[in-house]
């Protein structure tokens, strides 16, 4: 099970090569997980208001996010 969000939960989306998955959430924050055992790899911030959609871009070192507050961001993923 994933814990983290305080909230609602929005469009999780796996990376495209399944390892990991980020979802997206009313608490304003962007999330991304260990696809195999759930463990929050990290959170990324910057909106402000719930964020609705969030997606892996091209070779997945990047996520693009979309929120109420009528913004779109491109988050630059950590690597370790």
């Amino acid at each position: 099970m994933l814990k983290g969000h305080s909230g609602a939960v929005y469009t999780p989306a796996f990376s495209p090569d399944g390892q990991r998955l980020v979802t997206a959430g009313h608490d304003r924050t962007v999330r991304i997980w260990d696809a195999e055992d759930g463990e929050l790899l990290c959170t990324l911030n910057g909106h402000d208001s719930e964020v609705f959609g969030a997606v892996f871009v091209g070779d997945s070192r990047c996520v693009a996010s979309c929120s109420q507050d009528r913004t779109v961001r491109l988050h630059c993923v950590p690597t370790e």
